[in-house]
């Protein structure tokens, strides 16, 4: 799941980089049918790669399904980039919204809008994957979950590009002819983008809980046992948080945020449910370990 994250900053790369790259200012309409085509086809071998690989998990179920699931995604996915790249550097695409206004004030969101295409790849490949993948699941996640929880894991990894552009694209309407002449020096734009990473890290995890759909967990033991573990380690935290990840069924735990005051601790039911005293203090002091080294 994390490798999510890895592809959709590449896709970022290629779009904003394709710029670099554009020899026409002409949008051909013949574009649009060969994205579309080229789209097409890849839906159909999603569809039949995991419908081929559903049918050997019918046949056999002890073979290494799940490792060739995350697999095929991983394939798929660096797939839904190459195809992405064709849209973008050969098919153009990115020139179908110029010359509109709206696109022209605010580029962020015609980004969002290509960004979003390479989203509906990953969804495709997610949706076809859901058949093989359920069987694996601890408990019962339906597609809707499943393909939304891919979703929202993946999104964080865009907040610090978005927040940056949705600035830049404001400060760009905006009458204060000397703060632009300033960030538009090199020490400036250094200053300012540092300033909105050290914001983001710092509160980005009060929206990510947000994105996640997380929630306080409930008064009882498995809490009790955590705060105590945190107590013993000196961590700070602001919360700990039912991490509702496909529908909670993934066993997992981890601890997000630099910050005491802005830092949360998730924990999956399944991970609650699997794991004795003895077992989810290790997890937790593991975890703890990666913000206190």
């Amino acid at each position: 799941m994390f490798s999510n994250f890895l592809y959709f900053i590449i896709a970022l790369v290629i779009y904003t980089s394709s710029e670099l790259f554009e020899t026409v200012k002409s949008f051909d309409n013949k574009a649009v049918f060969n994205s579309l085509l080229l789209s097409s086809i890849f839906v159909m071998v999603c569809h039949i790669a995991f419908k081929r690989l559903w049918k050997k998990a019918s046949e056999n179920s002890y073979a290494n399904i799940d490792h060739l699931i995350n697999n095929y995604i991983s394939r798929l996915s660096m797939l839904a980039l190459l195809i992405f790249a064709v849209n973008i550097y050969g098919f153009k695409l990115n020139l179908l919204f110029s010359g509109i206004n709206i696109f022209e004030s605010f580029p962020t969101l015609e980004a969002i809008l290509f960004l979003g295409l390479f989203l509906f790849y990953l969804m495709v490949i997610w949706n076809a994957a859901y058949e093989v993948q359920k069987r694996y699941f601890a408990g019962e996640v339906s597609k809707k979950n499943f393909i939304l929880s891919n979703v929202a894991f993946s999104l964080p990894a865009l907040l610090p590009w978005f927040f940056l552009s949705i600035f830049a694209d404001i400060l760009a309407l905006l009458p204060w002819s000397s703060l632009k002449n300033i960030l538009q020096t090199p020490a400036g734009e250094i200053g300012y983008i540092a300033l909105f990473l050290i914001a983001v890290t710092i509160l980005g995890p009060v929206l990510i809980k947000k994105i996640w759909n997380c929630n306080p967990l409930e008064q009882g033991l498995p809490r009790t046992k955590i705060e105590n573990v945190c107590k013993k380690a000196g961590l700070k935290y602001s919360n700990i948080l039912k991490w509702e990840l496909f529908g909670g069924t993934m066993i997992t735990a981890g601890v997000m945020g630099l910050v005491g005051r802005f830092r949360y601790i998730l924990v999956t039911p399944a991970l609650l449910n699997s794991l004795n005293d003895d077992e989810l203090t290790a997890v937790m002091l593991h975890e703890i370990g990666h913000v206190q080294k």
